[in-house]
């Protein structure tokens, strides 16, 4: 039995595509074709991406696409037409990079799986887990076993704390110079 042929999406097909060419009098021929498909090509890039959908790039200048939400992506907080101010992006305390285009502007935090990397100075955090595996949680004051005594936004530095704890991010890669911090925790 022969059936219609319709378009395939990779997404489903997986690294093989298929492809139907039809000729001259409505047979076609099928064949398989191994494709490498990039995440631009399967989701779209970061120009098109809204507010909520995360991306990705191999490192910063790179090719930035949007790719599926999960810890240690970047999170698309706005996505701003028109602009490309350095302080388009406003002071929220999320944000982490930008990346431009010639007529727009995309707001970016990371994800950092916990609440560390967006914590400021007097914030109130209680740790989630145990030891240094323990996770830094935003709380109400009431409830914290920690506030946060002092923060740097640029390195990964312990000794800035002093003989308070410490919680932060340290990326010896590519990311390091936007991504690294340093939270000062006082136990309370």
């Amino acid at each position: 039995m022969i059936g219609a042929l319709g378009a395939s999406d990779p997404r489903e097909v997986g690294r093989y595509r298929v492809l139907a060419e039809l000729g001259r009098g409505g047979m076609g021929r099928v064949t398989t074709e191994e494709e490498e498909t990039t995440a631009e090509e399967e989701y779209g890039s970061v120009y098109d991406a809204v507010p909520g959908e995360c991306a990705w790039a191999e490192a910063p200048g790179g090719d930035w696409s949007v790719v599926p939400c999960e810890d240690y992506v970047f999170e698309v907080l706005n996505v701003l037409r028109g602009v490309t101010d350095p302080d388009d992006c406003g002071n929220d305390v999320r944000v982490r990079m930008s990346v431009d285009f010639d007529d727009a502007r995309v707001c970016l935090t990371f994800r950092y799986g916990n609440d560390g990397g967006v914590a400021r100075t007097n914030d109130c955090l209680v740790g989630v887990g145990v030891g240094e595996e323990s996770d830094p949680v935003f709380t109400d004051c009431e409830n914290a076993t920690h506030i946060v005594s002092g923060y740097d936004s640029d390195t990964f530095d312990p000794s800035f704390c002093g003989s308070d704890g410490w919680h932060g991010w340290d990326d010896p890669g590519a990311w390091g110079g936007y991504l690294d911090y340093t939270i000062c925790l006082r136990h309370v």
